[in-house]
């Protein structure tokens, strides 16, 4: 796997790149760019009122702009056939000149400031000190307004008139940027290639001809060395063509759109491996999903997550933040080898998935998933799906699932139900846990401890520019900047130990035996501080890096980045940013705390009741499963883990447990047939009336005890661990609930996408099917609506709050709390129930104070308040 950067969203917009800030406005050329054209008119108040916009120089002008970005369309269309560039450009300002009340070009360059504040005052931006980040926070609004991915400011100074027509003396003559998507200020004789040049610059590329850039300096996304450069170049005679160069190389590249490759490869058109996709896009997508498939319908349905991925900024310029503008486009899916189908279009920088694929019939036949990127060219690791197994992405370790063996023969059989939110674990061949990840953690160390020695195979170490020689050792020491106790990471340096970590002071975490993940938590110092850390290979190659976002002050993000494979030799934690020679780019502060190292023995099994347990330590183990209350599970099965490949597809199950008087799959079938029905209810109602299975209790409310057989009803509805009139209420609860929703109430259910092979008969299938266990919107916002389900059918539990809302024709007080006495009935006063509409209320009524129930039960009252209710019901019903 390549170098990915893990990352949260930082601004939740359609087309800011993903990971981006606001002053983010140009980190490489590729996209959609903003670009605001802003004239300025002189309107006679100061001195040297001698240029005059007219409508023809205005067009003649505007006329080189857009040449000048057709210019890098044109040239980026010669270098790559997959990528895309657009120019949005505003002339808002042009059309209508800013009024100024000097004549800019007959002042020096360094007046800058007075002519950008007059506009950025003109439009009611926001102001800072930092009048480059000020600009750029006006672009991204610009970006934003024009749902772009960049943005610049081209200012443009009349200068016709102009006895030269470049700025006065004392600066820079001719025209210059404020490089990296802040803004450009171009007299306005200038050529279009001119314009185009500086634009390069919005992309951060240097220029290259003598007396400017060096041959040392770096910049850029990939931070480009400028090996063009005249100045300090070795070979001067390997210095090409470029639109960088001198005045000469300018006019020649331009007219045969070209440049330098590293002038090329500073904006972002770098293409290592050749296969036409520049790198900032070249980063492999990240999916992890799991499939099940249900004979009863013949569809194999898709759960998971998946991002693209994103490769770390090494810009030693701006402020690092790692990016992107490329996005998931739509996942594809093909059915026993056959052609690449289209199944739901992404068009994010994230998904969330849930699909179902519609398979002619059982078959077996096997289904592969993956991601597709906007390009087409990046695909995700491929989920292999079949109609035999709960399926899971590959990885490095064990996957496998969880499941109801309905019919306790051992093994899966397609169809039943996976176990979600259960714990698998790895156990060694004596049943003890793996232990395969190890913490420090500043708290389980004594005041003031010195970490001198390596624990577990982790060294820690402290450096940077501001790290004294020979004072590089971390103590664990009391800390006002610590995320879990009072503890975290501190250095001995310039008198005094410091809790502060920066580029200056670096936390390096060293490890014997190669890893595949690291966690640590960054605590903010000030508002807007960024932590960040990194993984590198024995090689100083860069693997991953996680950058928080922007955290309060005293706030703390847990920063991990994990790998497919154990390749990592050490690990760099600090505050965001680095060394540079951009002088406004400030270094952050962070604390630091809990580290862990290594992969955790644990996982906990999805949706579907599918697993992937990511594992580094080769060996062979055992995976245990910890059922879940009421359940009686398999024993632990066997596995292995070599450097090469893991185990797939373990198959683990659980039964419920013979001892229990309660369904936990659907809790209302009560003869665990699949559904809630009348039968479920007569077999409470019978028991009620002539007590078999509860035979021999003193009281009305039977303790249930461990004397449950497989065949014998599950008749604790409400899993109180009694029996009693409760359970009947808690039924005749869950197969309302069911019943209404069945009704479809709030009109729209939430689907699953359904889709089809191409050699699929659609015409006959439905276009899309109801979630299992999706719980009808109309009830799932209300504050009292709980929910409990299986796979294949949901039992609903309501209270009176929702039958309330619920039943358009009824209307009952509001009832926030159910005393079992006569004011209760007289809350129903004005309320007459039919027989359906009584079961109803009194299940409702019963979930709306179950604690009170439970706690004070009152028969009579309960017995009173039940009959009141249900005055209509059949007489074979009022045998109680």
């Amino acid at each position: 796997m390549g170098k990915l950067e893990q990352l949260e969203s930082r601004i939740a917009l359609s087309a800011v790149p993903w990971g981006a800030q606001d002053v983010d406005t140009g980190e490489f050329m590729l996209g959609d760019v903003s670009v605001s054209v802003v004239f300025f008119e002189s309107n006679g108040t100061g001195a040297n009122n001698t240029e005059d916009w007219t409508d023809a120089y205005r067009d003649e002008v505007k006329a080189k702009i857009n040449d000048a970005m057709q210019w890098w369309k044109d040239t980026l269309a010669l270098q790559s056939s997959v990528h895309e560039l657009n120019f949005d450009i505003d002339y808002t300002y042009a059309d209508n000149p800013v009024p100024i009340g000097i004549e800019p070009i007959s002042y020096a360059a360094t007046e800058l400031e007075t002519w950008v504040g007059t506009f950025l005052d003109y439009v009611g931006a926001a102001r800072t000190d930092e009048i480059d980040n000020d600009v750029r926070r006006y672009n991204h609004e610009q970006r934003v307004a024009h749902d772009t991915n960049w943005a610049f400011t081209i200012f443009v100074i009349n200068a016709q008139n102009d006895s030269d027509g470049l700025f006065a003396p004392g600066s820079i003559r001719g025209a210059f940027s404020i490089a990296g998507g802040a803004f450009m200020a171009v007299p306005s004789g200038r050529p279009a290639s001119t314009i185009a040049h500086e634009t390069s610059h919005q992309f951060w590329a240097m220029d290259e001809y003598a007396n400017s850039g060096d041959y040392d300096d770096t910049r850029g996304y990939y931070d480009t060395q400028n090996t063009n450069a005249y100045d300090g170049n070795p070979d001067r005679d390997s210095i090409t063509t470029s639109l960088l160069g001198d005045s000469a190389a300018l006019v020649e590249a331009y007219a045969n759109h070209t440049s330098s490759v590293s002038s090329f490869e500073s904006i972002g058109w770098r293409d290592s491996d050749g296969d036409g996709l520049f790198d900032v896009f070249d980063v492999p997508m990240q999916f992890s999903a799991s499939s099940a498939f249900d004979p009863a319908t013949n569809q194999l349905r898709i759960v998971g997550q998946g991002s693209i991925g994103v490769l770390p900024n090494m810009n030693s310029w701006g402020r690092q933040n790692s990016m992107t503008t490329n996005r998931i486009s739509h996942i594809e899916f093909r059915v026993d080898g056959g052609s690449w189908q289209t199944g739901p279009v992404i068009d994010d920088y994230t998904a969330d998935i849930d699909f179902s694929v519609q398979l002619a019939d059982a078959g077996p036949h096997s289904v592969e998933v993956r991601l597709v990127d906007e390009t087409g060219m990046i695909t995700s690791a491929v989920l292999d799906a079949s109609t035999t197994h709960i399926d899971s992405t590959p990885l490095h370790g064990f996957s496998g699932y969880v499941t109801y063996d309905a019919n306790n023969n051992g093994t899966y059989d397609p169809g039943e139900a996976g176990l979600a939110g259960w714990i698998v674990e790895v156990i060694n061949q004596v049943g003890s846990p793996v232990v395969a990840q190890t913490t420090i953690e500043p708290d389980d160390f004594s005041q003031g401890h010195i970490f001198y020695d390596p624990i577990d195979g982790i060294t820690l170490s402290a450096f940077g520019g501001g790290i004294e020689p020979g004072l590089s050792d971390v103590a664990a020491r009391n800390s006002t900047l610590a995320s879990t106790g009072e503890r975290g990471f501190y250095n001995y340096s310039s008198g005094s130990w410091s809790n502060l970590w920066s580029d200056q002071r670096q936390l390096r975490i060293d490890f014997t035996s190669p890893v595949s993940r690291v966690s640590i938590d960054a605590i903010a110092q000030l508002d807007g501080d960024v932590g960040v850390l990194e993984l590198y290979d024995a090689d100083d190659n860069l693997l991953g890096r996680y950058t928080t976002s922007p955290m309060a002050a005293g706030s703390s993000e847990t920063m991990v980045v994990e790998l497919d494979l154990p390749t990592a030799a050490y690990a760099i934690a600090r505050g965001h940013l680095n060394d540079t020679d951009d002088p406004r780019r400030q270094p952050l502060y962070i604390g630091l705390d809990n580290l862990k190292v290594g992969r955790s023995n644990k996982t906990v099994t999805n949706a579907l009741g599918g697993f992937t347990l990511p594992f580094d330590v080769s060996g062979d183990y055992r995976l245990r499963i910890t059922p879940s209350e009421y359940y009686d599970s398999s024993d632990p099965v066997d596995v292995s883990l070599t450097a090469q490949t893991g185990t797939s597809r373990v198959s683990l199950s659980a039964s419920i447990a013979e001892t229990s008087w309660h369904n936990p799959l659907l809790r209302a079938d009560v003869n665990h047939d699949g559904a809630i029905d009348e039968a479920d209810i007569d077999l409470i109602l019978n028991e009620l009336r002539n007590p078999v299975l509860t035979a021999g209790s003193a009281t009305a409310s039977r303790v249930l005890g461990a004397s449950h057989q497989n065949e014998d009803p599950y008749i604790d509805v409400n899993a109180d661990g009694r029996f009693d009139k409760r359970d009947l209420l808690a039924a005749i609860d869950a197969k309302t609930a069911q019943e209404i929703a069945a009704d479809n109430l709030d009109g729209e259910p939430r689907v699953i996408p359904l889709y089809f092979p191409a050699s699929a008969d659609s015409s006959t299938m439905p276009l899309a099917e109801a979630e299992p266990g999706s719980l009808p919107s109309v009830l799932a916002d209300l504050p009292h609506a709980n929910l409990q389900g299986s796979a294949s059918l949901v039992s609903y539990v309501i209270d009176l709050t929702t039958i309330r809302d619920s039943i358009d024709s009824k209307q009952a007080q509001t009832v926030s709390s159910v005393s079992l006495d006569s004011d209760t009935e007289a809350s129903f006063a004005s309320f007459s129930p039919n027989w359906s509409d009584a079961l109803i209320l009194d299940a409702a009524a019963h979930r709306a104070d179950r604690s009170l129930l439970r706690s004070s039960p009152n028969d009579e009252a309960t017995d009173q308040y039940f009959a009141g209710l249900c005055e209509d019901l059949p007489s074979s019903a009022k045998q109680l």
